[in-house]
């Protein structure tokens, strides 16, 4: 059964749902509230279009800019209407001297995939959990399957930090999940809480459709044909061993 919110989504991005959803279960995530606390998140970084880069603030009004942007707050309102023009120039100032970025990382780092991976010390870190080199070549940020291990790995790296006891195949509802997975993709505890830019509640919005598409979806969550091919799979096994035992016997 598809949902309402389903059936708005493009072609695109029900196969990227698909290649989060089943990498999610390939790495033992099989909590269906897990998974669309995380789908949700996504929904508000890229929409799930990891190609989706961090986009011009050029149109963004500049007081909505300094609600999200502290090292604005400094600008004067001729300054900030100057920068936001030129999209390299505004991101290399924003992210200068923070997750890890130098004067002139901040364009080349911003953010990227399924949850928009920012800065040149994400990007290393999950290099080394991924095993792609995201730092000489963070463009690769914008393939789905890479986005989605770099999505997967990103969650598991943060939720050790600040949530170390959440066992993520044991939430209860998406409300929990969402907000565990919003504050490991804004970088802190209660973050949640405090949203400023209109995420938080763009994500709660969906995460119950996004629930019930997963819950709904045998291909993805393991059924179906997957499930068709363990039982055959599993019936041959049984003969053979059975085949063994009165091999034995004769």
């Amino acid at each position: 059964m598809e949902t309402t919110y389903g059936n708005k989504l493009t072609t695109l991005q029900k196969n990227n749902i698909k290649i989060i959803v089943d990498k999610l279960i390939a790495k033992g995530i099989t909590n269906k509230f897990a998974q669309a606390g995380i789908l949700a998140v996504v929904s508000k970084e890229s929409n799930y279009n990891p190609a989706a880069t961090e986009t011009s603030y050029a149109t963004t009004k500049n007081e909505r800019i300094r609600a999200i942007f502290r090292k604005t707050r400094t600008l004067s309102e001729a300054a900030l209407t100057a920068l936001k023009q030129n999209k390299k120039s505004f991101f290399d100032f924003i992210y200068d001297g923070i997750i890890g970025n130098g004067p002139t990382d901040g364009f080349l780092f911003r953010g990227r995939g399924y949850n928009q991976l920012t800065g040149r010390a994400n990007y290393a870190n999950i290099s080394k959990l991924i095993g792609v080199d995201l730092v000489k070549n963070p463009h690769l940020m914008e393939n789905p399957s890479i986005a989605a291990d770099a999505l997967i790995a990103y969650f598991a790296h943060r939720l050790k930090i600040i949530y170390p006891k959440v066992d993520v195949n044991n939430f209860k509802n998406f409300n929990d999940s969402l907000n565990v997975y919003y504050d490991a993709n804004a970088g802190s505890p209660g973050k949640h809480l405090k949203d400023v830019t209109g995420g938080y509640l763009k994500a709660k919005n969906v995460v119950e459709d996004l629930y019930n598409i997963v819950n709904n979806n045998k291909t993805a969550t393991g059924g179906g044909f997957f499930f068709l091919i363990v039982t055959i799979l599993a019936v041959a096994n049984r003969k053979k061993i059975a085949n063994y035992f009165n091999q034995q016997k004769a």
